[in-house]
């Protein structure tokens, strides 16, 4: 609340108020929903919240009952005003009712991808922030508050809504593990719930993957209550149901200095496990060379993640890393060596060449993708002014041959203001002369390019 409104309501009489605010919730249905919320006792907040979570989707919803694309986010502004209140319970050491409410919010929320398109990641970014609540509470419930929070838990993750949606039941499961290790009734109870969900897993069509995510969950609450060596123990047992325990393994035995045990794992991965696993297999593999000071297995492995054909999501990291192991001596050749075996338009090959200031190379590929011109021409300016201008140049030629609708006219045009602001106004005038007199019958284009020559003019002044 800004300081000038703070001081108008804190002038305001009592009744000034009450009426101010039946008024707003006259104009804003919605805020009668949320008042409610806020004034509820224990009995009602979760109902209380479930009303208030229903009337931002009927907002959100279009025709047949459907939340489009865009109308999501005021579904969210529901999710979101509940989840305040369960924050709200968090600070206040009520943890019950602030894990309560994450698992109502929860719950509706997968309910609605049923009828909502989720392409902007409202349900994603709900569930995490659901997550956090439930961690915190289990994480800090007390004797009174643990069990009734654990079984609540336990209940919402049998809701036969999350068997289109598995790895939600899984995650709220995984929550409940500190509440779990803490008490040995509910050790059990949690123990038999795995087992339930697990022969229920088996019956269905599927490749294990869940079972293999059941088996996860046991380790953790095994190493939560009885321990590291018991969980250990565990998953090496396991280990050849799920191959992806030898990971952890692995990484244990790394950090416990057990240098030869960790060898032995990773042998042991790179038969067993999947494609999906292997680069973090290599991570541990680098890991363990650098401990045993093997550097030029160490590069050698590295080059290879870099060059590999399976995609490597931190093969910046890798590169960083080799580039340390080498002599500054020897890194230039070694360098060349890299890039001329990358693909030349992959991101690594150009990130290295942003890195290293290989203007020359950068411009090769360019040359032959003038549209990355626009992504790459602060980066080889003022170097290449003129190649920087006849770039832009074909990019526009080449964007206006594929231009066939309105909205692809829009997008030239933006591409002719940008020419503008690298190349000049002068330039820009040029590009808009050349698309004049290529394509004099496109009326459409014709009435971009005006209102492009007045946004040159504006920039101009």
């Amino acid at each position: 609340m800004k300081k000038d409104t703070a001081a108008i309501v804190k002038k305001m009489k009592r009744h000034e108020l009450e009426t101010l605010v039946l008024e707003w919730i006259e104009q804003y249905p919605e805020l009668d929903r949320l008042v409610a919320l806020k004034a509820a006792t224990p009995a009602e907040e979760v109902s209380e919240a479930g009303k208030v979570i229903t009337s931002f989707l009927q907002q959100a919803k279009g025709s047949h009952g459907m939340i489009f694309r865009g109308r999501s986010m005021v579904a969210k502004q529901g999710f979101m005003q509940v989840l305040g209140q369960a924050e709200n319970r968090l600070a206040e050491a009520e943890w019950e009712r602030a894990g309560k409410l994450a698992l109502k919010v929860l719950g509706r929320a997968v309910d609605a991808l049923s009828y909502m398109d989720d392409s902007d990641g409202v349900v994603m970014d709900v569930s995490t922030a659901c997550y956090r609540v439930l961690e915190t509470a289990a994480a800090s419930a007390e004797e009174k508050e643990a069990g009734a929070l654990f079984d609540a838990m336990l209940k919402e993750a049998a809701n036969k809504r999350y068997d289109g949606w598995p790895d939600f039941r899984f995650e709220v499961l995984r929550r409940a593990v500190p509440l779990a290790a803490a008490d040995a009734k509910r050790k059990e109870k949690l123990w038999e719930r795995l087992a339930q969900q697990e022969a229920a897993e088996k019956q269905k069509d599927t490749d294990g993957f869940w079972v293999k995510e059941i088996l996860h969950i046991r380790a953790e609450l095994m190493e939560a209550g009885e321990g590291k060596a018991a969980a250990r123990e565990y998953r090496l047992a396991q280990s050849r149901r799920d191959p992806s325990f030898l990971l952890d393994l692995a990484e244990e035995a790394l950090e416990q200095g057990w240098l030869d045990e960790a060898d032995e794992l990773l042998a042991r991965g790179r038969q067993e496990l999947l494609p999906r696993d292997m680069e973090k297999l290599d991570w541990l593999q680098v890991s363990l060379y650098g401990k045993r000071g093997e550097t030029q297995f160490k590069k050698a492995l590295l080059r290879q993640m870099m060059l590999g054909k399976y995609q490597v999501w931190h093969a910046w990291e890798a590169y960083e890393e080799w580039k340390m192991l080498h002599a500054e001596s020897e890194w230039e050749d070694a360098r060349e060596e890299l890039l001329e075996q990358l693909p030349e338009e992959s991101e690594l090959y150009l990130d290295i060449c942003l890195e290293e200031k290989r203007t020359g190379r950068i411009m090769d590929v360019i040359r032959r993708r003038p549209d990355l011109i626009r992504t790459y021409y602060p980066h080889v300016q003022p170097e290449a002014s003129e190649a920087v201008k006849e770039l832009f140049q074909q990019a526009i030629a080449e964007g206006a041959e594929r231009a066939q609708q309105k909205k692809h006219y829009r997008a030239l045009c933006r591409v002719v203001l940008e020419d503008a602001d690298v190349n000049g106004i002068g330039h820009a005038r040029q590009m808009i002369a050349m698309l004049r007199e290529t394509y004099p019958l496109k009326s459409s284009l014709q009435e971009e390019l005006d209102k492009t020559e007045e946004k040159l003019q504006k920039k101009q002044k």
